[in-house]
């Protein structure tokens, strides 16, 4: 499930990074500021459980990445089957549907764009 949910997750992250590029070229620095906190504050190295400052933990647990990582960490290291923890997993499917929803703005945003085009 965590490799279907992250799969999803990429796929609509990079739609949406795509369509900025599309936009601007030189908006990779912009995105890479944002990306890599994205990523080093995910868990990978360490275990976000085990984090004892509070805001810092807050801030962990609304990162999608953070749930893919703690999720894979939990099925093949303790065994636990992904719904256990069912308002992190409420929280993830909420922001990929805000992220699909964003994707189908800029989808239509575009058509709207390329329909003016091929008018003139």
């Amino acid at each position: 499930i965590y490799m279907i949910f992250s799969y999803i997750f990429i796929g609509l992250l990079a739609y949406i990074l795509n369509s900025f590029n599309q936009i601007n070229n030189k908006i990779n620095q912009v995105l890479s500021i944002f990306i890599l906190p994205l990523f080093l504050f995910s868990g990978i190295v360490y275990n976000s459980k085990n984090v004892q400052y509070l805001f810092l933990k807050k801030l962990l647990r609304i990162n999608p990445i953070t749930y893919l990582i703690d999720g894979f960490r939990n099925s093949f290291v303790y065994k636990k089957w992904f719904l256990s923890e069912p308002k992190r997993c409420v929280l993830f499917i909420s922001i990929c549907l805000i992220l699909a929803l964003i994707c189908i703005i800029i989808k239509i945003f575009k058509n709207k764009k390329l329909g003016n085009l091929k008018t003139k």
